[in-house]
């Protein structure tokens, strides 16, 4: 009966996982194993916090394992060989005994077992092999991270402790960046700045707040408020309760950025004439992200409706031009 297991999962396993088996660079033979050893994964126990994500980890844990040229075999492989009812007795148990007897069903001699844990923020990965041949354990492997994003890491870590009992070594993978954002979400931004009102002498204290969405890393709409002060021989008080515009980055992959953009709004100026006339503002400027998620910029704009009514009426408010400094933070 257990000559006709081993046939069946023979059967089972694909041909070029057996082709793998000898293939540099990091083969199972090159430690004294014989080629085409098996090595099967059962899938990690959890508590109910982190029970969603113990599949998924148990996967990277096998393809890991996999990477040294080894027939990595999962629980999915179990119903080629044995019925459900075997399936459960044997996974059911964690004792040595039935571990020796799942590794000479399953025709593998190294079995890696474990758990998954969420305690409060923090996952805790435990795994540990196991000889069916010896009946005992070599080797145990246990991280912890704090970060959802970092446990396939954890679990590619978990895999290279495991082969190292092996005397195995597989080409270690490069950690993924620890903070990367994604090519679209929101954008917040505070500027303090100042419209130039008469001269450059004479400026105005302005505040703008504005929220954006990026389409891309280089493309984004924005939606700005803005409110300023200006002391003359009256107290002016302008505001644009809303410009809506876009804006577009040059040099995404770089730290210090340029950008060029433009919108339309409402401009008014309260306290004083009272006027309210329509905007369309160009822009330019420049952001320096000291991290992926934070940037300070510079950014001079021009109302071009403005600056065209001034110089038709022969005015010279100079209110059309502005300069602010800023910081932003993106989601």
């Amino acid at each position: 009966m257990r000559l006709l297991a081993l046939l069946i999962l023979t059967l089972a396993v694909p041909a070029s996982a057996q082709e793998d088996a000898g293939v540099a660079p990091a083969q199972a033979s090159d430690a004294g194993l014989p080629a085409g050893t098996t090595l099967f994964v059962m899938t990690l126990e959890a508590n109910p916090a982190a029970a969603q994500y113990a599949p998924t980890t148990t996967q990277t844990l096998a393809h890991r394992l996999s990477a040294a040229k080894l027939n990595v075999l999962t629980q999915t492989d179990i119903a080629a060989v044995v019925g459900r009812e075997r399936q459960a007795q044997l996974l059911g148990c964690a004792e040595t005994g039935c571990m020796a007897e799942l590794g000479q069903a399953m025709g593998a001699r190294y079995i890696v077992s474990g758990r998954l844990d969420k305690l409060g923020d923090q996952f805790v990965l435990v795994s540990s092999l196991f000889d069916s041949v010896t009946s005992r354990a070599l080797g145990r492997s246990r991280q912890e991270t704090d970060e959802l994003e970092e446990l396939p890491q954890k679990a590619r870590a978990a895999a290279d402790e495991l082969l190292a009992s092996l005397g195995l070594n597989v080409p270690a993978e490069p950690a993924p960046p620890k903070d990367v954002i994604s090519g679209s979400g929101f954008n917040l931004s505070f500027k303090l700045g100042t419209q130039f009102f008469t001269s450059l002498v004479a400026l105005t204290p302005q505040l703008e707040l504005e929220l954006g969405w990026r389409f891309s890393r280089s493309w984004s709409a924005f939606l700005q408020v803005s409110a300023g002060l200006a002391f003359t021989e009256k107290l002016n008080v302008t505001i644009t309760p809303g410009l809506l515009g876009v804006r577009y980055n040059f040099r995404t992959d770089a730290s210090l950025q340029p950008f060029l953009g433009g919108g339309v709004g409402i401009f008014a100026t309260l306290l004083n004439a009272g006027r309210v006339r329509p905007s369309i503002v160009l822009l330019g400027g420049t952001q320096y992200y000291f991290w992926d998620r934070f940037a300070l910029g510079a950014e001079a704009s021009v109302d071009l409706l403005g600056a065209a009514y001034e110089f038709t009426e022969q005015r010279t408010g100079g209110i059309n031009f502005g300069f602010s400094l800023g910081i932003t933070y993106r989601f």
